[in-house]
């Protein structure tokens, strides 16, 4: 799926590029006109924040609604893999990371996606992950 321009949201981006806040319209356009990606991973933490916040069935379409402007990264067999190489980096260099981070990574690495997050630190633990900051990116999407 590697594409020009393509980028991988985490959870924390998708989330506010969703707001329909000023801070949201901003996020949006730092992203506008990219193809942009999720994780199979970060669609399941957004349902499950839905479900945890017992959303009601409006609130819920409006998310699955936003979820359909995104490519979604399904689980593959080199999904896995890269997941697995991750996961041993990090074990090497004795920086954990979580679960749900290793899988977002994983299919960021496996696409040769950049990555757009909040959470920087964690996923620059990553080798060969390029990590975008969110909120500093301006126009230097790559």
């Amino acid at each position: 799926m590697t594409a020009p321009g393509g980028v991988l949201l985490d959870t924390n981006a998708v989330a506010a590029v969703m707001k329909s806040t000023d801070e949201g319209q901003h996020c949006r356009s730092l992203v506008e006109g990219r193809l942009l990606a999720v994780s199979f991973i970060t669609v399941g933490e957004l349902l499950y924040g839905a479900e945890k916040a017992n959303w009601g069935p409006d609130r819920r379409a409006t998310l699955e609604e936003a979820l359909r402007r995104f490519v979604v990264i399904p689980y593959d067999h080199q999904v896995a893999v890269a997941f697995a190489r991750v996961r041993c980096g990090a074990r090497v260099r004795r920086q954990p990371i979580p679960y749900p981070d290793l899988w977002i990574a994983a299919c960021a690495v496996r696409h040769g996606l950049p990555i757009i997050t909040d959470d920087i630190t964690r996923f620059s633990r990553v080798e060969g992950l390029v990590v975008l900051p969110l909120r500093g990116l301006g126009a230097a999407i790559p």
